[in-house]
């Protein structure tokens, strides 16, 4: 008789480190019961709020016995390689989540998830357009359990190449986890939380933009990369600060690294 196969649900977090404090960044964690930060910065360091450059970062939470691990490498959303970006400087996640090196990267977050709670962390408070969510998170969904594809992404032309999905779907085989049920939350900066579920649903109702799908069907990042991360990030956040009116006000920041 074979071996019965586990169905479980893998649950994943992700949060933004924003202009937080570090306390508070702590705070959130422990709030939500998270166990393990898995940074996803490419460049995991943070020009405007210097606490979460990866060493201290990486101290700090130990100090609050919480794991941390690196997934900058494999996940980052600003792949070195000039072949990754179109004219207009947008990243192409379907030809990412092919490599290797990402796929390396999911596996290693997978075991993560049936070890610890674990949250994707990136700099930017509003998960919306971080590629925190649509890359890595999207790379983790299938649609059903019959049928696997990815053809549930938002805007409706951006689609997961089949490789892909049937990589996953082998992966996840292997894993012990046939078919789960991948549910993914978004820690805010306020410490309210909300499903990708309903951020989709939220943000498919916001969609006005009609594809030319000559040009738009691929799945890209949703806008063009700066590569000069620290210069770019310190101008954005102090445009932000201006417009707000205050360095404290959270949901404003560019993602560093989408």
């Amino acid at each position: 008789m074979a071996e019965q196969v586990e169905k479980r649900q893998i649950e994943l977090w992700t949060i933004g480190h924003s202009n937080h404090e570090m306390s508070r960044f702590i705070e959130l964690l422990k709030e939500h019961e998270i166990e393990m930060v898995a940074d996803v910065r490419s460049q995991p360091y943070s020009g405007y709020a210097v606490h979460f450059s990866q060493a201290t970062l990486e101290e700090q939470l130990d100090k609050a016995d919480l794991e941390y691990d690196f997934f900058g490498q494999e996940l980052g959303g600003r792949p070195e390689e000039t072949e990754f970006y179109d004219n207009d400087g947008k990243a192409f996640y379907d030809c990412l989540v092919t490599t290797l090196r990402f796929r390396d990267g999911l596996v290693r977050l997978l075991k993560g998830t049936l070890q610890w709670k674990v949250a994707l962390m990136c700099s930017e408070e509003n998960p919306t357009n971080c590629h925190r969510r649509r890359l890595i998170t999207w790379a983790l969904k299938l649609n059903s359990p019959s049928e696997p594809t990815a053809q549930w992404l938002t805007p409706k032309y951006e689609v997961i190449p089949e490789d892909h999905v049937h990589w996953l779907k082998a992966t996840l085989s292997g894993l012990s986890l046939d078919n789960p049920t991948v549910l993914v939350r978004h820690i805010r900066g306020n410490g309210d939380v909300i499903e990708e579920q309903v951020l989709r649903e939220e943000t498919e109702a916001q969609e006005t933009h009609q594809p030319n799908l000559l040009e738009d069907e691929r799945w890209k990042s949703a806008e063009p990369i700066p590569r000069d991360g620290k210069v770019i990030e310190e101008q954005e956040f102090h445009e932000a600060e201006d417009e707000e009116n205050s360095p404290h006000q959270l949901g404003f920041l560019e993602d560093e690294d989408n």
